[in-house]
């Protein structure tokens, strides 16, 4: 799948679910998840907010405030084209990689984590994405959260429309998707004449089963 540049919404966007009713519906996979997930004290947020200069969106400041220090055993995560399966979204860490950082990043982005594994992404909200809420986008600059100039020149890949959207996605692939073996291996597939019943008979004799939705 061809990675697809960001582009931001030519029309505001209603908002989504609040973090509050994402934790709740994460614990219909995982009962144990709000036991396990622990939040920022408000001086951890004002902290970080020094540093970044300006208030964080409310959205991340509900996000830190109930799942800051642990994001309580969420592991996979969507990156917009691929799945990573090592992912930061701490205060500790977005603090040590500001702290660091040379220059800011624009005002409209703010710093939420980073992918852990090749290509070292960093993830952002953009808040002139939406009238409502900050869209998720994964920034090619790497690490470094002051390669902003690469950010706003479309470097920037979309991720989830909305930082409660990605979190329920990061938990499904985590504790629902996982749960299943999944195994696929192709080799020089050839176009079969009956199009998907062929393929329908490939996945099945790899002991795929059909989901109910």
């Amino acid at each position: 799948m061809s990675k697809k540049p960001y582009q931001p919404a030519q029309q505001p966007l209603k908002s989504t679910m609040k973090i509050e009713t994402t934790i709740d519906y994460i614990a219909a996979l995982r009962p144990q998840f709000k036991d396990e997930i622990r939040g920022c004290s408000a001086e951890d947020i004002s902290r970080l907010e020094q540093i970044f200069g300006r208030p964080v969106p409310p959205v991340y400041r509900s996000f830190l405030s109930y799942m800051g220090h642990d994001i309580g055993g969420i592991k996979a995560f969507y990156a917009g084209c691929f799945i990573c399966q090592n992912v930061d979204f701490s205060w500790k860490r977005v603090l040590q990689l500001e702290k660091k950082a040379k220059q800011r990043l624009p005002p409209r982005f703010t710093l939420i984590g980073e992918t852990r594994e090749d290509p070292f992404e960093s993830i952002c909200l953009d808040e002139e994405s939406s009238l409502h809420e900050p869209r998720v986008l994964r920034c090619t600059g790497g690490r470094d959260p002051g390669n902003a100039k690469q950010l706003l020149q479309g470097g920037g890949f979309e991720v989830a429309l909305s930082l409660p959207e990605m979190l329920f996605a990061a938990a499904f692939l985590s504790f629902a998707f996982a749960r299943h073996r999944v195994s696929v291996e192709m080799s020089q597939p050839e176009r079969q004449p009956d199009g998907l019943r062929a393929a329908d008979k490939l996945m099945r004799r790899m002991d795929f089963e059909q989901h109910p939705a």
